[in-house]
């Protein structure tokens, strides 16, 4: 299974690895909210040609994720612990680079921030989003980036909570419209 990206590069890995194996592999549109083929056939330049198509196919795709079940079978295989401290030596990186303090990483972390956000910062969003004065924007980017938090979530919530329409709008925007477009 591979996720679908458009760029050049990653579409050519992708043939290189498919004429090498023999069993099959499917491709999904993890990233976007509507899968990226059926937004639009073909390639978009602006938001005003690709809102409409995105809008149509959006109701179609937005909706909760199921409740998690556990597995009705356990693991049975001894795990061994994982030895970070090996990985982390092994990976050719500047150790010079700070680690990063504002964030915290995983899901937990990315929910909390989406909460806050919803809670602190969405209803002045439309105002505030672009004011370097202001501490206006989400947050949300690092968490959407790498995976620790899904942009279908993140409408879902947006959606429900009680923030004023105008509001709601101008972030979906930016988190669909926008983001999808790039």
């Amino acid at each position: 299974m591979t996720d679908f990206d458009p760029l050049r590069i990653k579409r050519a890995w992708t043939e290189a690895v498919l004429t090498r194996i023999t069993c099959s592999c499917f491709e999904v549109d993890a990233h976007n909210l509507v899968p990226c083929w059926l937004a639009s056939p073909k390639q978009e330049h602006a938001a005003y040609t690709f809102r409409p198509k995105l809008n149509r196919a959006l109701v179609s795709f937005i909706e909760d994720y199921p409740r998690m079940r556990a597995h009705p079978h356990s693991w049975r295989e001894p795990q061994e612990p994982i030895a970070w401290q090996g990985i982390e030596a092994s990976l050719q990186v500047d150790q010079t680079v700070p680690v990063v303090q504002w964030l915290e990483p995983g899901a937990t972390a990315a929910y909390r921030v989406l909460q806050a956000f919803l809670t602190a910062k969405l209803a002045a969003y439309p105002a505030a989003r672009n004011d370097p004065n202001r501490n206006g924007t989400s947050n949300l980017s690092p968490y959407l980036h790498f995976g620790q938090l899904a942009a279908q979530r993140v409408a879902r919530e947006v959606q429900k909570c009680e923030a004023p329409a105008e509001s709601k709008a101008a972030f979906l925007e930016e988190v669909i419209v926008r983001r999808e477009l790039c």
